[in-house]
């Protein structure tokens, strides 16, 4: 929800801030690229749908997504204390299930047709905690900006409503890697990701929270990095 996303901004800016300044007090050991995949599971969310009749129709109600998949890339600067700042492309895909909408003759239940598209520029904060073996837990955080697009329509209904904006995002981070050698590690990752509610508009304008939570794999491979 949009009060919980600007509640949660103060305490992902500032873990930003101190990894980045974490960053200018170390000594840097390499960049490295990350490939990352898996599935994404979208919070049901509370809808808002307004109707420009005469007078204007709000109508209220909850949005139902299924299973999706997460995939992306990213780019960073790792360093000797187990701090890394990196940048972040990310694409999450959640089919739509359905809507129910409270009428004043009572709720209706819509089956939907469709999908919403998530495009997330990120930047990463992450501590990797120190390890004597293979295996090294690690946490993070993130904040950016996410175009969201949605395509969707009743099963019955022939006509697509369409539509895209651009918001507020952020992450929470928390997973492990296990190294296969000196520069390359494979991992396994949960993400809490979270925009401010978006507004999509065509004849009417819908409005649902974005709120998911990702499982993925990961693999990283760092480049002329000094080993840990």
């Amino acid at each position: 929800m949009l009060l919980n996303s600007m509640r949660c901004l103060p305490v992902a800016c500032g873990l930003v801030a101190f990894f980045m300044t974490q960053s200018a007090q170390a000594q840097s050991s390499g960049f490295y690229a990350s490939l990352f995949g898996g599935a994404s599971f979208t919070e049901d969310a509370d809808l808002s749908v307004l109707v420009p009749t005469a007078p204007p129709a709000l109508l209220s109600g909850e949005m139902k997504f299924g299973n999706g998949w997460i995939a992306g890339v990213a780019v960073g600067y790792g360093l000797d204390n187990g701090v890394a700042i990196e940048g972040e492309f990310s694409v999450i895909q959640n089919r739509l299930k359905q809507e129910t909408l409270a009428f004043p003759a009572g709720a209706t239940t819509i089956a939907l047709d469709g999908r919403l598209n998530t495009y997330a520029l990120m930047i990463n904060g992450y501590y990797r905690f120190t390890s004597s073996s293979a295996f090294t837990p690690y946490v993070g955080v993130g904040i950016g900006t996410a175009l969201m697009n949605i395509k969707a329509k009743p099963e019955s209904d022939p006509n697509w409503f369409q539509d895209n904006d651009i918001e507020f995002a952020y992450q929470v981070i928390a997973g492990f890697s296990i190294a296969i050698n000196a520069n390359t590690s494979v991992g396994a990752e949960y993400r809490f990701f979270d925009t401010a509610t978006p507004s999509f508009t065509e004849n009417v304008t819908v409005q649902f929270d974005n709120q998911s939570h990702n499982l993925l794999i990961k693999l990283t491979h760092k480049f002329g990095q000094h080993p840990q």
